[in-house]
């Protein structure tokens, strides 16, 4: 792990390939305020956590509380290292992690990735636009943009924001249609003027990445057709395009199908397709809405 002195009280911590058994370099951000020790993000499970702990509580021994950015795995497994710890999230967090469906679908994809035996441990205080702690000028925002829960911590007495996913290199993940909310975020983010940006995955980077990211947003939500010489951004730019469209149909089917909608009913009627064309997962939506309900039983909400 390497730890790097972040202003006047934060840490940002770096989880390397092979200290885990997820290979992505990720990070989790500390602060120190003045009665409790706020943890952004758990990484992938509870050895992660209790790799950094020591050095976390002989730097504060005060309360330790959690803040989830988002909902993915590699952001919430180390939750269950806190049994009985104030873990805060957006209110969408809550609802995706609280979801059946969405857990086992994660635990399915990426449960080799663990680090350390993964139970669900769920956010126990929910706010919907922001959380804010006035005496230590911190303040935990909804900014929609990686996905549609997707939250920041602003430390305003340093200048500190932590983005977590929303700012990524090459390119950031998209996994919402929903692509004004995180154009919004962007300017959010500029207008906040931080003097140190944090990213989960990037390390510290300058303002110059918003720009990048914003112009890249709006290209995809304007349906620009758009080339990479870079093979990495070539294939996250595919996959962009990929979970952007997967997105919107299950709005539309959500909209179209209302109470009768089953999560589980429509991924499995979409996975056959996932490896094929964008017009190909269309049509395949389509056809699946109009001969809803699928034959496999009695719808389970999600």
């Amino acid at each position: 792990m390497k730890y790097e002195p972040v202003g006047s009280r934060g840490t940002l911590i770096t989880f390397e390939p092979g200290d885990s058994p997820f290979s992505c370099p990720t990070s989790v951000y500390s602060t120190a305020l003045r009665d409790r020790l706020l943890l952004c993000d758990t990484h992938v499970g509870p050895r992660s956590m209790e790799a950094i702990l020591p050095r976390l509580r002989s730097a504060c021994a005060a309360e330790l509380m959690v803040f989830n950015t988002h909902y993915d795995f590699d952001h919430v497994w180390g939750n269950c290292a806190f049994p009985g710890a104030v873990i805060m999230a957006q209110s969408r967090c809550y609802e995706t992690l609280a979801s059946d469906v969405e857990w086992e679908a994660a635990l399915r994809a990426y449960g080799h990735c663990a680090a350390g035996p993964v139970t669900r441990c769920l956010p126990n205080l929910v706010f919907d636009t922001r959380l804010s702690f006035p005496g230590d000028d911190v303040e935990l925002l909804h900014t929609p943009g990686h996905t549609p829960d997707s939250s920041s911590l602003f430390d305003r007495r340093d200048g500190i924001l932590f983005a977590a996913d929303n700012l990524e290199r090459p390119l950031p993940y998209l996994q919402t249609h929903l692509l004004d909310g995180y154009l919004e975020t962007l300017e959010r983010y500029r207008r906040l003027e931080p003097s140190a940006i944090l990213t989960s995955h990037a390390g510290c980077v300058d303002r110059a990445l918003i720009d990048a990211t914003g112009d890249y947003v709006a290209a995809v939500a304007a349906g620009k057709a758009l080339s990479f010489a870079d093979d990495i951004a070539a294939d996250r730019h595919g996959w962009n395009l990929k979970a952007v469209l997967l997105s919107r149909l299950e709005s539309e089917a959500r909209a179209e199908l209302g109470a009768v909608f089953d999560l589980r009913a429509w991924h499995d009627g979409l996975a056959a397709a996932l490896d094929q064309s964008l017009g190909d997962l269309e049509r395949l939506a389509a056809r699946l809405i109009a001969e809803w309900p699928p034959a496999s039983g009695e719808p389970t909400p999600r």
